[in-house]
């Protein structure tokens, strides 16, 4: 895509899940395909996606990377866990809450098993903290990146929200202004319910599938923060629990965020209700996490 763009050739993104209803072939190949993509294409009724810009491919890659690794190491966690009740080791007896953190995996490391559970056993840990400093070298990485856009600082000042969780909104939204509507940016990020209507008769259900599960995923973890911190967003929640249960509570919640999140970048300014000293607190961790990269 880098070279199509200095080339200057107009590259066109085609949505395969909305075109495929119209690509209906009995025999279907690479070249079928190609031909029937460049009609619809032609025609001007070819469902297309939005093309991140170049800016943000490479903060968008590294947000993407750092959350497999996450994923990874959740694995290599479970597996640690499992050894451990092989072998009826418990973790309290290290003195440390975390199983990732050094001192765990120190004690861990001590333990004599026998010959080959003490092999696994060590192999486990050793790959739990590879994964740890990969994790921390990501981090730090991100912090530097997050610290270079305007747009993070502004989302940052929502209550909940750190520069990770900043720069992954933006760099997965790209441009805040390609939706006309916050609504429209609900429909997107998957916080609304799917809608049946036959004439008069309308019947919501679940929450849309078709949706960015990155986004969806951290306006949740962030709706959980506000709710504690943010008294405007603990009163939505204590209404919304009043009719429904929690998680759809927390999802009201979460939606009522997005949409402050589009009036904030469309209009250029801070949340209203910000909490300074948290806000200020949550500047100085970047800046703190950019000098130690």
């Amino acid at each position: 895509m880098d070279a199509f763009e200095e080339a200057k050739v107009p590259i066109v993104l085609a949505n395969p899940l909305k075109n495929k209803w119209m690509i209906q072939k009995s025999a279907k190949t690479d070249k079928i395909d190609a031909y029937v993509l460049a009609r619809l294409l032609r025609l001007n009724a070819l469902h297309t996606c939005y093309v991140t810009p170049r800016h943000l491919r490479g903060p968008k890659l590294l947000q993407r990377h750092r959350v497999d690794l996450v994923q990874k190491r959740t694995k290599a966690v479970v597996a640690l866990r499992d050894m451990l009740e092989r072998l009826d080791l418990r973790l309290s007896d290290s003195g440390s809450r975390s199983i990732c953190g050094p001192q765990c995996l120190d004690w861990i490391s001590r333990q004599a098993a026998g010959h080959i559970e003490g092999f696994i056993l060590r192999q486990c840990v050793d790959y739990v903290r590879h994964l740890n400093g990969q994790i921390d070298e990501a981090e730090r990485k991100i912090a530097v990146e997050a610290n270079k856009s305007e747009n993070v600082h502004l989302l940052m000042s929502l209550t909940g929200l750190d520069y990770f969780g900043a720069l992954l909104l933006d760099t997965e939204i790209g441009d805040w202004s390609r939706f006309p509507d916050p609504y429209q940016l609900v429909s997107w990020v998957g916080m609304c319910p799917r809608v049946y209507q036959s004439g008069d008769s309308k019947h919501y259900g679940r929450m849309k599938k078709d949706s960015n599960r990155r986004v969806n995923w951290m306006l949740i973890q962030v709706a959980h923060s506000a709710i504690k911190h943010d008294p405007k967003m603990a009163v939505l929640y204590e209404r919304a629990r009043r009719n429904h249960p929690y998680a759809i509570a927390v999802t009201h919640v979460a939606r009522r965020m997005i949409i402050v999140a589009w009036c904030m970048m469309t209009r250029r300014e801070k949340y209203r209700h910000v909490n300074e000293a948290m806000y200020r607190k949550k500047l100085r961790k970047l800046k703190s996490r950019c000098k130690n990269a």
